[in-house]
Protein backbone atom coordinates (compact mmCIF):
# COMPACT_ATOMS: atom_id res chain seq x y z
CA UNK A 1 0.00 0.00 0.00
CA UNK A 2 1.35 3.36 -1.04
CA UNK A 3 1.40 5.95 1.65
CA UNK A 4 0.85 9.68 1.25
CA UNK A 5 4.53 10.30 0.76
CA UNK A 6 4.84 7.63 -1.91
CA UNK A 7 1.76 8.99 -3.74
CA UNK A 8 3.21 12.49 -3.82
CA UNK A 9 6.45 11.18 -5.27
CA UNK A 10 4.52 9.25 -7.96
CA UNK A 11 2.49 12.31 -8.97
CA UNK A 12 5.65 14.41 -9.16
CA UNK A 13 7.34 11.83 -11.36
CA UNK A 14 4.29 11.66 -13.68
CA UNK A 15 4.13 15.45 -14.09
CA UNK A 16 7.87 15.63 -14.68
CA UNK A 17 7.75 13.01 -17.42
CA UNK A 18 4.78 14.80 -19.07
CA UNK A 19 6.56 18.16 -19.06
CA UNK A 20 9.70 16.61 -20.49
CA UNK A 21 7.71 14.96 -23.31
CA UNK A 22 5.92 18.27 -24.11
CA UNK A 23 9.22 20.18 -24.19
CA UNK A 24 10.72 17.57 -26.52
CA UNK A 25 7.71 17.82 -28.86
CA UNK A 26 7.80 21.63 -28.95
CA UNK A 27 11.52 21.58 -29.79
CA UNK A 28 10.84 19.18 -32.67
CA UNK A 29 8.15 21.43 -34.25
CA UNK A 30 9.32 23.87 -36.98
CA UNK A 31 9.54 27.45 -35.75
CA UNK A 32 6.86 29.85 -37.12
CA UNK A 33 8.42 32.01 -39.82
CA UNK A 34 9.04 35.58 -38.77
CA UNK A 35 6.88 38.26 -40.36
CA UNK A 36 8.72 40.50 -42.83
CA UNK A 37 9.15 44.12 -41.86
CA UNK A 38 7.34 45.38 -44.98
CA UNK A 39 4.73 43.72 -47.16
CA UNK A 40 6.41 45.15 -50.27
CA UNK A 41 10.09 45.34 -49.35
CA UNK A 42 12.16 47.61 -51.56
CA UNK A 43 9.24 49.66 -52.90
CA UNK A 44 10.08 52.73 -50.81
CA UNK A 45 13.56 52.87 -52.37
CA UNK A 46 12.05 52.87 -55.89
CA UNK A 47 9.32 55.51 -55.46
CA UNK A 48 11.25 58.14 -57.45
CA UNK A 49 11.89 55.67 -60.29
CA UNK A 50 8.32 54.48 -60.86
CA UNK A 51 6.92 54.98 -64.37
CA UNK A 52 3.30 53.78 -64.33
CA UNK A 53 0.48 52.64 -62.09
CA UNK A 54 -2.62 50.68 -63.10
CA UNK A 55 -5.73 50.69 -60.93
CA UNK A 56 -8.48 48.15 -61.58
CA UNK A 57 -11.85 47.74 -59.90
CA UNK A 58 -14.85 45.68 -60.93
CA UNK A 59 -16.20 48.40 -63.26
CA UNK A 60 -13.19 50.55 -64.17
CA UNK A 61 -9.57 50.10 -65.13
CA UNK A 62 -7.17 52.94 -65.89
CA UNK A 63 -3.47 53.76 -66.01
CA UNK A 64 -1.53 56.65 -64.52
CA UNK A 65 1.73 57.30 -66.35
CA UNK A 66 4.70 59.46 -65.54
CA UNK A 67 5.96 62.02 -68.06
CA UNK A 68 8.94 63.97 -66.76
CA UNK A 69 7.95 65.16 -63.31
CA UNK A 70 4.19 64.99 -63.97
CA UNK A 71 1.71 62.10 -63.82
CA UNK A 72 -1.28 61.85 -66.15
CA UNK A 73 -4.09 59.50 -67.09
CA UNK A 74 -3.69 57.48 -70.28
CA UNK A 75 -7.47 57.35 -70.76
CA UNK A 76 -7.67 61.18 -70.71
CA UNK A 77 -4.79 61.92 -73.10
CA UNK A 78 -2.36 62.28 -70.21
CA UNK A 79 -4.28 64.98 -68.31
CA UNK A 80 -2.71 65.59 -64.87
CA UNK A 81 -4.00 63.64 -61.88
CA UNK A 82 -4.35 64.69 -58.27
CA UNK A 83 -0.75 64.35 -57.11
CA UNK A 84 -1.59 64.16 -53.40
CA UNK A 85 -3.86 61.17 -54.05
CA UNK A 86 -1.11 59.47 -56.07
CA UNK A 87 1.50 60.18 -53.42
CA UNK A 88 -0.78 58.87 -50.68
CA UNK A 89 -1.36 55.58 -52.51
CA UNK A 90 2.30 54.93 -53.34
CA UNK A 91 3.59 55.84 -49.89
CA UNK A 92 0.77 53.80 -48.32
CA UNK A 93 1.77 50.73 -50.34
CA UNK A 94 5.44 51.12 -49.48
CA UNK A 95 4.75 51.35 -45.73
CA UNK A 96 2.38 48.38 -45.32
CA UNK A 97 3.39 46.24 -42.32
CA UNK A 98 2.41 42.53 -42.22
CA UNK A 99 0.50 41.81 -39.01
CA UNK A 100 -0.71 38.26 -39.57
CA UNK A 101 -0.78 35.54 -42.20
CA UNK A 102 -4.32 34.59 -43.07
CA UNK A 103 -5.80 31.93 -45.34
CA UNK A 104 -4.09 30.64 -48.46
CA UNK A 105 -7.25 28.94 -49.72
CA UNK A 106 -8.74 30.58 -52.87
CA UNK A 107 -12.20 29.39 -51.78
CA UNK A 108 -11.99 31.77 -48.81
CA UNK A 109 -10.74 34.83 -50.69
CA UNK A 110 -14.26 36.17 -51.12
CA UNK A 111 -14.72 36.41 -47.32
CA UNK A 112 -11.80 38.86 -47.17
CA UNK A 113 -12.82 40.77 -50.30
CA UNK A 114 -9.81 39.42 -52.17
CA UNK A 115 -11.33 37.93 -55.32
CA UNK A 116 -9.79 39.27 -58.55
CA UNK A 117 -11.52 42.56 -59.52
CA UNK A 118 -12.92 40.94 -62.68
CA UNK A 119 -14.76 38.24 -60.73
CA UNK A 120 -18.51 38.45 -60.35
CA UNK A 121 -19.45 40.33 -57.20
CA UNK A 122 -15.88 41.36 -56.48
CA UNK A 123 -15.26 44.47 -54.39
CA UNK A 124 -11.45 44.37 -54.50
CA UNK A 125 -9.10 46.86 -56.13
CA UNK A 126 -5.90 45.75 -57.85
CA UNK A 127 -2.92 48.11 -57.97
CA UNK A 128 -0.01 47.25 -60.27
CA UNK A 129 3.14 49.37 -60.14
CA UNK A 130 5.81 49.58 -62.85
CA UNK A 131 9.36 50.81 -62.48
CA UNK A 132 12.18 51.77 -64.81
CA UNK A 133 11.86 50.21 -68.24
CA UNK A 134 8.33 49.03 -67.49
CA UNK A 135 9.53 46.35 -65.06
CA UNK A 136 6.90 45.09 -62.63
CA UNK A 137 7.57 46.34 -59.10
CA UNK A 138 4.38 45.33 -57.27
CA UNK A 139 0.94 43.91 -58.03
CA UNK A 140 -1.39 43.91 -55.03
CA UNK A 141 -5.06 43.07 -54.58
CA UNK A 142 -6.59 45.17 -51.80
CA UNK A 143 -9.60 43.75 -50.00
CA UNK A 144 -11.79 44.53 -47.01
CA UNK A 145 -10.78 46.70 -44.06
CA UNK A 146 -9.35 44.68 -41.19
CA UNK A 147 -10.75 44.31 -37.65
CA UNK A 148 -8.87 47.33 -36.32
CA UNK A 149 -8.35 50.88 -37.55
CA UNK A 150 -5.74 51.29 -40.30
CA UNK A 151 -5.69 47.59 -41.19
CA UNK A 152 -6.51 45.82 -44.47
CA UNK A 153 -6.64 42.38 -46.01
CA UNK A 154 -4.35 42.10 -49.02
CA UNK A 155 -2.58 39.55 -51.19
CA UNK A 156 -0.14 39.62 -54.05
CA UNK A 157 -1.98 39.14 -57.35
CA UNK A 158 0.04 36.05 -58.25
CA UNK A 159 -0.25 34.38 -54.83
CA UNK A 160 -3.09 32.75 -52.89
CA UNK A 161 -1.61 33.63 -49.49
CA UNK A 162 -3.55 36.44 -47.84
CA UNK A 163 -2.37 38.87 -45.19
CA UNK A 164 -3.67 41.25 -42.60
CA UNK A 165 -1.54 44.39 -42.88
CA UNK A 166 -1.33 47.69 -41.06
CA UNK A 167 -1.02 51.13 -42.63
CA UNK A 168 -2.93 53.81 -44.52
CA UNK A 169 -4.21 52.29 -47.73
CA UNK A 170 -7.45 53.48 -49.36
CA UNK A 171 -7.23 53.04 -53.14
CA UNK A 172 -9.99 54.48 -55.34
CA UNK A 173 -11.05 52.75 -58.57
CA UNK A 174 -12.97 55.73 -59.99
CA UNK A 175 -11.13 57.48 -62.82
CA UNK A 176 -13.03 60.74 -62.28
CA UNK A 177 -11.83 60.99 -58.68
CA UNK A 178 -8.20 60.84 -59.83
CA UNK A 179 -8.51 63.79 -62.21
CA UNK A 180 -7.53 67.29 -61.12
CA UNK A 181 -10.77 68.88 -62.35
CA UNK A 182 -9.87 72.48 -61.55
CA UNK A 183 -9.54 74.64 -64.68
CA UNK A 184 -9.22 78.12 -63.25
CA UNK A 185 -9.96 80.31 -60.24
CA UNK A 186 -10.38 83.92 -61.44
CA UNK A 187 -11.70 86.09 -58.63
CA UNK A 188 -14.43 88.56 -59.74
CA UNK A 189 -12.68 91.39 -57.87
CA UNK A 190 -9.72 91.04 -60.23
CA UNK A 191 -11.89 91.45 -63.36
CA UNK A 192 -12.16 94.88 -64.98
CA UNK A 193 -14.09 94.04 -68.15
CA UNK A 194 -15.85 91.10 -69.82
CA UNK A 195 -16.90 91.01 -73.48
CA UNK A 196 -19.23 88.22 -74.62
CA UNK A 197 -19.75 87.80 -78.37
CA UNK A 198 -22.56 85.60 -79.68
CA UNK A 199 -22.54 83.68 -82.99
CA UNK A 200 -25.00 86.21 -84.45
CA UNK A 201 -22.71 89.12 -83.57
CA UNK A 202 -24.57 90.37 -80.48
CA UNK A 203 -22.14 91.70 -77.87
CA UNK A 204 -22.57 91.94 -74.10
CA UNK A 205 -20.06 94.09 -72.21
CA UNK A 206 -19.85 94.47 -68.43
CA UNK A 207 -17.14 96.66 -66.93
CA UNK A 208 -15.97 98.76 -64.01
CA UNK A 209 -14.58 102.27 -64.28
CA UNK A 210 -12.46 101.81 -61.14
CA UNK A 211 -11.30 98.79 -59.21
CA UNK A 212 -13.14 99.79 -56.05
CA UNK A 213 -16.49 100.31 -57.82
CA UNK A 214 -19.04 98.06 -56.09
CA UNK A 215 -20.80 96.90 -59.27
CA UNK A 216 -20.13 96.15 -62.93
CA UNK A 217 -21.97 98.35 -65.41
CA UNK A 218 -23.76 96.80 -68.38
CA UNK A 219 -22.95 98.67 -71.58
CA UNK A 220 -25.48 99.57 -74.29
CA UNK A 221 -28.63 98.56 -72.43
CA UNK A 222 -31.47 98.71 -74.99
CA UNK A 223 -33.91 101.61 -74.74
CA UNK A 224 -36.83 100.72 -72.53
CA UNK A 225 -34.79 98.15 -70.60
CA UNK A 226 -32.77 98.12 -67.38
CA UNK A 227 -30.51 95.65 -65.51
CA UNK A 228 -32.42 92.83 -63.85
CA UNK A 229 -30.72 93.66 -60.57
CA UNK A 230 -27.95 95.89 -59.25
CA UNK A 231 -25.47 93.01 -59.09
CA UNK A 232 -26.43 91.11 -62.24
CA UNK A 233 -23.19 92.10 -63.96
CA UNK A 234 -21.33 90.12 -61.31
CA UNK A 235 -22.73 86.85 -62.69
CA UNK A 236 -20.90 87.59 -65.95
CA UNK A 237 -17.67 88.76 -64.30
CA UNK A 238 -17.65 85.79 -61.89
CA UNK A 239 -18.07 83.04 -64.48
CA UNK A 240 -14.47 81.84 -64.01
CA UNK A 241 -14.38 82.05 -60.22
CA UNK A 242 -15.03 78.31 -59.75
CA UNK A 243 -14.39 76.75 -63.15
CA UNK A 244 -14.17 72.94 -63.01
CA UNK A 245 -14.74 70.35 -65.71
CA UNK A 246 -16.84 67.20 -66.01
CA UNK A 247 -14.68 65.71 -68.76
CA UNK A 248 -11.46 66.59 -70.59
CA UNK A 249 -9.59 65.74 -73.79
CA UNK A 250 -6.49 66.95 -75.59
CA UNK A 251 -7.36 69.79 -77.97
CA UNK A 252 -5.28 68.07 -80.65
CA UNK A 253 -7.44 64.93 -80.51
CA UNK A 254 -10.86 66.52 -79.97
CA UNK A 255 -11.40 69.90 -81.63
CA UNK A 256 -14.24 72.08 -80.38
CA UNK A 257 -17.52 71.75 -82.27
CA UNK A 258 -17.74 74.39 -85.00
CA UNK A 259 -21.33 75.48 -84.43
CA UNK A 260 -22.91 77.74 -81.83
CA UNK A 261 -19.64 79.21 -80.57
CA UNK A 262 -19.66 81.98 -77.98
CA UNK A 263 -16.46 83.86 -77.14
CA UNK A 264 -15.92 85.55 -73.77
CA UNK A 265 -12.88 87.74 -73.07
CA UNK A 266 -12.05 88.45 -69.42
CA UNK A 267 -9.64 91.33 -68.74
CA UNK A 268 -8.11 91.89 -65.32
CA UNK A 269 -6.75 94.99 -63.62
CA UNK A 270 -3.17 93.69 -63.78
CA UNK A 271 -3.31 92.99 -67.51
CA UNK A 272 -4.36 89.33 -67.84
CA UNK A 273 -6.57 88.50 -70.82
CA UNK A 274 -8.44 85.18 -70.66
CA UNK A 275 -10.34 84.11 -73.78
CA UNK A 276 -12.95 81.37 -73.39
CA UNK A 277 -14.55 79.81 -76.45
CA UNK A 278 -17.70 77.85 -75.61
CA UNK A 279 -19.17 75.46 -78.19
CA UNK A 280 -22.24 73.28 -77.99
CA UNK A 281 -22.19 69.70 -79.21
CA UNK A 282 -25.58 68.51 -80.48
CA UNK A 283 -27.16 65.67 -78.50
CA UNK A 284 -26.72 62.18 -79.91
CA UNK A 285 -29.54 60.95 -82.11
CA UNK A 286 -31.95 58.50 -80.55
CA UNK A 287 -31.32 54.93 -81.57
CA UNK A 288 -34.47 53.39 -83.05
CA UNK A 289 -35.45 49.90 -81.92
CA UNK A 290 -34.73 47.00 -84.18
CA UNK A 291 -37.30 46.40 -86.93
CA UNK A 292 -40.24 44.46 -85.57
CA UNK A 293 -38.93 44.70 -82.01
CA UNK A 294 -41.51 45.38 -79.33
CA UNK A 295 -39.87 47.85 -76.94
CA UNK A 296 -42.92 48.29 -74.69
CA UNK A 297 -43.41 44.75 -73.41
CA UNK A 298 -40.92 45.07 -70.55
CA UNK A 299 -42.34 48.37 -69.31
CA UNK A 300 -44.61 48.65 -66.32
CA UNK A 301 -47.69 50.90 -66.68
CA UNK A 302 -45.96 53.55 -64.52
CA UNK A 303 -42.85 53.47 -66.72
CA UNK A 304 -44.94 53.68 -69.88
CA UNK A 305 -46.62 56.87 -68.61
CA UNK A 306 -43.29 58.63 -68.00
CA UNK A 307 -41.90 60.58 -70.97
CA UNK A 308 -38.48 59.46 -72.16
CA UNK A 309 -35.71 61.88 -71.17
CA UNK A 310 -34.53 63.93 -74.12
CA UNK A 311 -30.80 63.75 -74.93
CA UNK A 312 -29.06 66.97 -73.93
CA UNK A 313 -26.35 68.87 -75.81
CA UNK A 314 -22.85 68.85 -74.35
CA UNK A 315 -20.99 72.09 -73.65
CA UNK A 316 -17.22 72.16 -74.31
CA UNK A 317 -14.85 75.08 -73.79
CA UNK A 318 -11.29 76.00 -74.75
CA UNK A 319 -9.18 78.68 -73.04
CA UNK A 320 -6.16 80.79 -73.84
CA UNK A 321 -4.42 83.17 -71.46
CA UNK A 322 -2.21 86.04 -72.55
CA UNK A 323 -0.78 89.25 -71.13
CA UNK A 324 -2.03 92.60 -72.39
CA UNK A 325 0.20 95.56 -73.23
CA UNK A 326 -0.24 97.05 -69.77
CA UNK A 327 0.42 93.79 -67.92
CA UNK A 328 2.79 93.72 -64.98
CA UNK A 329 5.80 91.42 -65.01
CA UNK A 330 4.07 89.23 -62.45
CA UNK A 331 0.97 89.07 -64.66
CA UNK A 332 3.06 88.09 -67.70
CA UNK A 333 4.61 85.25 -65.76
CA UNK A 334 1.20 84.15 -64.50
CA UNK A 335 -0.26 84.30 -68.02
CA UNK A 336 2.48 82.08 -69.42
CA UNK A 337 2.03 79.54 -66.64
CA UNK A 338 -1.77 79.47 -66.91
CA UNK A 339 -1.75 79.24 -70.70
CA UNK A 340 0.67 76.30 -70.61
CA UNK A 341 -1.71 74.51 -68.23
CA UNK A 342 -5.08 75.12 -69.93
CA UNK A 343 -4.51 75.75 -73.64
CA UNK A 344 -3.61 72.13 -74.58
CA UNK A 345 -7.06 70.94 -73.44
CA UNK A 346 -10.75 71.19 -74.17
CA UNK A 347 -13.11 70.84 -71.24
CA UNK A 348 -16.67 69.63 -70.93
CA UNK A 349 -18.53 71.74 -68.36
CA UNK A 350 -21.92 71.46 -66.69
CA UNK A 351 -25.02 73.13 -68.07
CA UNK A 352 -25.15 75.79 -65.35
CA UNK A 353 -21.52 76.82 -65.81
CA UNK A 354 -21.99 76.88 -69.58
CA UNK A 355 -25.01 79.16 -69.19
CA UNK A 356 -22.93 81.74 -67.28
CA UNK A 357 -20.49 81.84 -70.22
CA UNK A 358 -23.23 82.23 -72.84
CA UNK A 359 -25.25 85.14 -71.42
CA UNK A 360 -26.91 87.66 -73.71
CA UNK A 361 -28.25 91.15 -73.04
CA UNK A 362 -31.71 89.62 -72.65
CA UNK A 363 -30.40 87.43 -69.82
CA UNK A 364 -29.19 90.37 -67.73
CA UNK A 365 -31.81 93.02 -68.57
CA UNK A 366 -35.59 93.40 -68.27
CA UNK A 367 -38.22 95.89 -69.50
CA UNK A 368 -38.38 99.02 -67.39
CA UNK A 369 -41.22 99.00 -64.94
CA UNK A 370 -44.11 101.43 -65.58
CA UNK A 371 -44.19 104.40 -63.19
CA UNK A 372 -47.33 103.91 -61.11
CA UNK A 373 -47.24 107.40 -59.54
CA UNK A 374 -49.98 108.73 -61.90
CA UNK A 375 -53.25 106.76 -62.01
CA UNK A 376 -53.76 105.31 -65.48
CA UNK A 377 -57.44 106.42 -65.55
CA UNK A 378 -56.64 110.11 -64.85
CA UNK A 379 -58.06 112.55 -67.42
CA UNK A 380 -55.58 113.91 -69.96
CA UNK A 381 -54.25 117.43 -69.36
CA UNK A 382 -56.83 120.03 -70.49
CA UNK A 383 -59.75 117.60 -70.65
CA UNK A 384 -62.79 118.44 -68.53
CA UNK A 385 -63.42 116.24 -65.53
CA UNK A 386 -66.48 114.03 -65.63
CA UNK A 387 -69.34 115.32 -63.41
CA UNK A 388 -69.78 113.58 -60.09
CA UNK A 389 -72.19 110.68 -60.01
CA UNK A 390 -75.82 111.79 -59.52
CA UNK A 391 -75.33 115.36 -60.92
CA UNK A 392 -77.03 116.69 -64.08
CA UNK A 393 -76.26 119.49 -66.54
CA UNK A 394 -77.64 123.03 -65.80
Amino acid sequence: MIGRKGLAVLVALTVGVGLAAWALRVRSLPAAPELPERFLPGLSEQLNELTALTVAGHDERFTLRRSGEAWGLDEKDGHPVRFEKLKGLLVGLSELRPLERKTASPSLHSKLGLLPPSSEGSTSIEVAVLGAGGAAVADVIVGNPGPAARTRYVRRADEDQTWLVGGDLNPVASLQQWLDTEVMRLEPASVSRVTVTQPDGEVLVVAKEAKDDPIWTIADVPEGSEPKSVGIGGTVAGALQWLDFDDVAAASSRPLPEGDRVTSVFETWDGLRVTVTAAREPPPAKEPGAEGEDTTGAETPAEADQPEAEPQPADWIALTVEAGESATDEAREQAAKLNARVSPWVYKVGNYKASTLRQRLADVTKPKEVDDATPQDAAPDGAPDEPPAGSSDG
